[in-house]
């Protein structure tokens, strides 16, 4: 993988890259001296390794031999420039520690090269110069000094190289400027990193096999070992049983605690024979990796142009550069190294498929003299203009019209908007309608008075939704027997249901709805000319397939708009979700300092100390009040369950405990779960009635006659589930798919409705359709946390849209609108 970070400070950069340099690194310890890498090294006569001194110099600006003042602002108040890391997969750096010494040179050798190859590939296309719109342009020559560091911070192999890329660079002039690093280009260069090693391990004899997680692996290198040479987590776990704590706050002071500074005490030639030690204790052989190099090619062909396209349209619409060349390079890994790469690109970009677009709007690019620039397909386009035509088409039906009784009206005490917007689904023609509403108008109410309307006329009333959970909370809310859009497919498919013309399909949370799954469901509504009523937000957060079909349909068919928010009881409360809503993050960030409802701490740890010590009060001070704590990554999670545990554990509320492995997307943790516990499920479960997203509370823990625990959880809806801890097919109860709910992530959240909401803020995952749906789950009061470097950046990603868009946003250009019509 490749990963990045700003050098913050030169002198202790420099300070520690260089005091891990090592003339004799392989008996003295230590690691490689640094070597210069990028085009311009030649014009600044710099070639080889670098010598004591030269780092420092080139991160203040200055020339790294002469000490020259290349920046105009050189010295320590300039910009250093990025820390980019290349990390190898762990079968390789497994490889590597357990390898000959012939092949582990040559395994090395192959790093090298594939980071060359990953700084080339940034030199092409990532980097620009800083000066205004007009005399922008992009840089193609860099300086950067690279480091081969050999393990992680508890001394694992972990074989990686770090590229300290310097802010300098030439104008087409010979002057020297400022760059800028364009970070969109990131996926794609990790993944040309890795497409350049895999073509070099094959070359070794390697053979290369495909993962999951876009990345590969060495065929024949054991995960189990690759697991065992990742002690760090250990060693964490170990540190927080000497002193006792399991809490969030406990495990950070733990990882600390278990951090190790990389003096280079300990040398290469220890170091391999202290993991080839530990490979023979687990029982592997010294020859493993000769093993490896002699495995059986497996059969893997490349994908083709229009599988490449398939993949991206998985979810996307339309892509960007950046993104075909990371398909492109993913798809390659085992196959093309990097020039192989730049050839197929060449070959994809001229394939009559691929359809060029340009923005009706033209904007400029950050730091780049040229307009966005997008593509998708034929296939693509063809598939969204049908699903906007047929609508269209369907506009003028008019034999799903009804009367309203008025008695019906005058008991059902709707606001205005919502009975014009009721008017608007029942009354109006067309045999496609639209409610856009934002989150707690009341959506839910008025669909229920709907199907009360239309069932007095006879019609079948039908409700789909994306998730099983948001089916349920429709049938739920108004009465409406519903399903999932996915099952509703598939019986239609298979012919075990049908649509009629006296059916009216409404479709809940329509925004989430790719492209491709609401052509399919239009397609049947409109040959049998069954009504279809989507209900939906484009607001809120996206589809995962490709697609902002909702959004499409709403600008062009109109739409009736529920704006009077409801959930919220404060005004206040109401103005910060709109503001969010709308993108002025600014405003809703000085409302919410205002009213002191957003929490700024030094560091993370803090940060999260902060938030559960409000939730937790707030649980004691309003037992009956509902909360929720909110976050946007995995770890953020992980870190606020652990914490909150750790509050019922002291206080009383945990009782008998076990440890056990779950399964969720084929990631496996371990969890230790204790009666009085919150528990999410994850996947759907018909057999066992579960639904994924459903919550629950642990109350009963045994081992069963297989020898697997058994668990009994009671839903919120009071009824009990009881489940295996196992992955075993053959067991009917198995169910491995849990983990705990005191936290949840804003996706899951989505639909849901609390008294008081906690929200932690990441760099990774806040945007504006993310801070919406955080803000707008809380009837009272919603908390936002953050640490001081986090809220620097608030603003700024509090209100910036990853709305998805469809490929007739764009204009066709003049060659591909020619060809299409051809």
């Amino acid at each position: 993988m490749m990963s990045f970070k700003s050098i913050s400070s030169s002198s202790q950069v420099a300070t520690y890259y260089e005091s891990l340099a090592t003339e004799d690194y392989y008996e003295l310890g230590g690691e490689p001296s640094g070597y210069w890498l990028g085009q311009l090294q030649s014009t600044l006569y710099l070639n080889g390794e670098l010598s004591l001194g030269e780092l420092g110099k080139m991160l203040q600006g200055y020339h790294p031999i002469s000490g020259e003042a290349l920046a105009s602002n050189a010295g320590e108040s300039h910009k250093s420039g990025w820390d980019m890391t290349f990390s190898a997969p762990k079968s390789v750096s497994t490889a590597w520690a357990l390898a000959d010494a012939e092949t582990k040179t040559a395994i090395q050798n192959a790093q090298k090269k594939a980071v060359e190859a990953g700084v080339r590939f940034l030199e092409k296309y990532a980097f620009s110069n800083r000066d205004r719109e007009e005399m922008s342009g992009s840089i193609n020559q860099v300086i950067a000094a690279a480091y081969e560091h050999s393990t992680s911070r508890s001394q694992d192999p972990q074989l990686h190289t770090h590229v300290l890329v310097a802010n300098l660079g030439l104008r087409a002039d010979g002057s020297v400027c400022a760059i800028d690093f364009d970070s969109r280009w990131k996926l794609a260069t990790g993944a040309v990193y890795r497409a350049e090693l895999a073509y070099e391990l094959q070359k070794l004899g390697f053979n290369i096999e495909p993962e999951m997680n876009k990345s590969f692996s060495i065929n024949g290198i054991p995960k189990n070992l690759c697991d065992a040479f990742s002690k760090r987590r250990t060693a964490i776990l170990e540190q927080a049983e000497i002193h006792g704590v399991t809490s969030a706050q406990g495990m950070q002071i733990a990882t600390f605690a278990t951090r190790e500074n990389k003096t280079g005490e300990i040398s290469r030639s220890q170091l391999f024979a202290q993991w080839q030690s530990e490979a023979m204790q687990l029982g592997y052989q010294s020859n493993l990796v000769q093993q490896c190099q002699n495995f059986l090619s497996t059969e893997h062909s490349l994908l083709t142009p229009m599988e490449i396209f398939g993949e991206l349209h998985q979810q996307m619409s339309t892509f960007t550069p950046q993104q075909l060349y990371h398909a492109v390079a993913v798809a390659a890994q085992g196959h093309k190294n990097f020039e192989g790469i730049n050839q197929y690109v060449d070959e994809i970009l001229k394939n009559s498929e691929l359809v060029r677009l340009q923005s009706i709007n033209p904007r400029l690019d950050r730091g780049l003299d040229q307009t966005e620039l997008r593509f998708t397909t034929r296939t693509q386009i063809a598939l969204e203009k049908h699903l906007l035509d047929q609508a269209k088409q369907r506009q003028h039906e008019t034999q799903h019209q009804i009367v309203f009784d008025p008695l019906l009206i005058k008991h059902a005490n709707l606001t205005r908007e919502q009975r014009v917007a009721l008017e608007h689904i029942t009354t109006q023609f067309g045999g496609v309608k639209i409610i856009q509403g934002m989150a707690g108008t009341g959506k839910g109410y008025l669909l229920g008075v709907a199907h009360l309307a239309w069932e007095n006329v006879g019609l079948d009333v039908r409700g789909a939704t994306l998730a099983a959970k948001a089916a349920q909370g429709l049938q739920e809310s108004t009465q409406i027997p519903s399903q999932t859009l996915h099952s509703l497919i598939h019986q239609l498919n298979t012919k075990k249901t049908e649509l009629t013309n006296k059916t009216v399909l409404v479709i809940d949370e329509a925004g989430m709805v790719g492209s491709r799954q609401l052509a399919q469901i239009l397609d049947y509504a409109d040959q049998v000319k069954a009504k279809v009523v989507l209900i939906g937000d484009s607001q809120q957060l996206q589809p995962i397939d490709a697609g902002g079909a909702f959004r499409l349909l709403a600008q062009n068919l109109g739409y009736a708009s529920l704006q009077n928010i409801q959930r919220q009881k404060e005004l206040v409360d109401r103005k910060i979700v709109m503001q969010l809503a709308s993108g002025q993050s600014q405003q809703a960030l000085d409302l919410m300092r205002k009213q002191g409802k957003l929490h700024v701490q030094p560091i993370q740890e803090e940060t999260i100390r902060k938030l559960v010590e409000d939730w937790w009060q707030t649980k004691l001070e309003q037992p009956s009040a509902s909360t929720l704590m909110l976050a946007g990554t995995r770890s953020d999670l992980y870190q606020l369950n652990q914490a909150a545990r750790l509050k019922m554990h002291k206080s009383g509320q945990l009782g008998a405990s076990c440890e056990v492995e779950t399964i969720h997307n084929n990631v496996h943790s371990f969890r230790e779960f204790a009666v009085g516990d919150r528990i999410l499920f994850y996947k759907n479960q018909r057999r066992l009635g579960i639904t994924n997203g459903d919550v629950g509370i642990l109350k009963k823990i045994q081992i069963n006659q297989d020898g697997h625990w058994q668990f009994q959880v009671e839903r919120e809806d009071s009824k009990i589930v009881e489940f295996s801890l196992t992955d075993d097919e053959n067991i009917k109860s198995a169910y491995t798919a849990i983990d705990h709910a005191y936290a949840l992530s804003v996706h899951k959240a989505q639909g849901m409705t609390v008294d008081q909401a906690f929200v932690l803020t990441s760099n990774l995952m806040v945007d504006r359709e993310w801070s919406y749906v955080a803000a707008s789950r809380a009837r009272h009061r919603t908390h936002f946390y953050c640490t001081v470097e986090n809220e620097q950046q608030l603003e700024q990603k509090m209100g910036r849209s990853k709305q998805k868009d469809t490929s007739l946003d764009y204009a066709v250009s003049p060659d591909a609108q020619y060809q299409i019509e051809l």
